[in-house]
């Protein structure tokens, strides 16, 4: 396929692609935030302390504990996993729960999350020890049968309300995200446009001259890392479009760029012009290619052999010199 500079003045897909990935995950936090934080009713084997609003989802016709004797009494449930709750309800939400069981429908009763005073525990280890006629529960595991909280179906008390996950957590994940989404538009857009504006620098002659020499056999082109070099020009397309002359580059060295997520090293050619500016050339190699890397570097060395190196104060001194002429 021939070259042509022009094609190298787009979108980097790179970064559009991590955006739209990044905002996806931020739709994702912001779902979850809707189902975790607020006005939420947690299962009662979740619930941390008394006084929060809980759920019992009820698989099995209750069976009437009769504590009170009155309208409102205290029942044994179980879900569809034979795990026991304890409810507190009225005799008309027990008809309610019964018909509905016996049309196969699914029951969820919700209240608030109460403790057991002593009282209510030891009467209802007696209980269901005398409904099973033998003593299974005892002082030593009554919370591992009953569970450490009992559900208040008929309080009309204010409930608490106990997030999945921590609100903050969540909070600080979303904005985490919506900012990687709108850091990758946002550098996809800014080296598009620094791409644009150094095309539209160049002569419609030295675009001509460039497109040509990017087409001859003898150039040297790394597409792992977007450059190119031909026999006067150095064309990197890795983040931005960068056309320079070798002899343009007056001072470079080799740098390592360590990325702590990915737990991965690439090398870099950190190169400087006369006007002060500063290129990042042949990125996207890994450490591991040090033969390709070094091949770039000789090849740009080789054609500007009065280029200032190495990353020292005694570089820097004498390329300030330079700049200052």
């Amino acid at each position: 396929m021939k070259k042509d500079l022009k094609k190298f003045v787009k979108l980097d897909i790179r970064y559009i692609i991590s955006g739209i990935l990044f905002f996806i995950a931020f739709i994702f936090g912001v779902v979850l935030a809707y189902y975790n934080i607020g006005r939420t009713h947690i299962k009662l084997d979740n619930i941390r302390k008394s006084g929060y609003s809980s759920k019992v989802e009820v698989a099995y016709y209750p069976y009437r504990i009769n504590i009170s004797g009155k309208d409102n009494d205290y029942y044994f449930t179980m879900d569809k996993d034979k795990y026991l709750h304890i409810v507190y309800m009225s005799n008309k939400k027990y008809e309610e729960i019964k018909e509905s069981i016996s049309k196969a429908e699914k029951v969820t009763i919700i209240g608030i999350s109460k403790n057991y005073d002593e009282t209510l525990k030891e009467e209802i280890t007696e209980i269901y020890n005398n409904i099973v006629q033998k003593e299974v529960i005892n002082e030593d595991n009554v919370y591992r049968y009953i569970g450490k909280f009992y559900l208040d179906a008929v309080t009309t008390a204010k409930p608490k309300y106990q997030e999945k996950v921590p609100a903050w957590y969540i909070i600080a994940l979303d904005i985490m995200l919506l900012s990687g989404a709108i850091g990758s538009i946002n550098v996809a857009i800014k080296n598009y446009y620094k791409s644009k504006k150094t095309y539209q620098e160049l002569s419609d002659n030295k675009i001509k001259t460039i497109n040509k020499e990017m087409n001859e056999k003898d150039i040297l082109e790394y597409k792992a890392s977007r450059i190119i070099l031909t026999n006067n020009y150095i064309i990197d397309h890795n983040k931005y479009l960068v056309v320079k002359k070798y002899n343009e580059i007056k001072w470079m060295y080799k740098n390592e760029l360590r990325d702590y997520i990915f737990f991965i090293s690439k090398r870099t050619i950190i190169a400087y012009d006369k006007e002060g500016n500063k290129y990042e050339l042949a990125t996207g190699l890994r450490s591991k290619n040090k033969r390709k890397f070094s091949q770039i570097y000789n090849y740009i060395k080789a054609k500007n052999p009065k280029v200032i190196e190495e990353n020292t104060e005694e570089s820097l001194e004498k390329y300030l010199k330079l700049i200052e002429k």
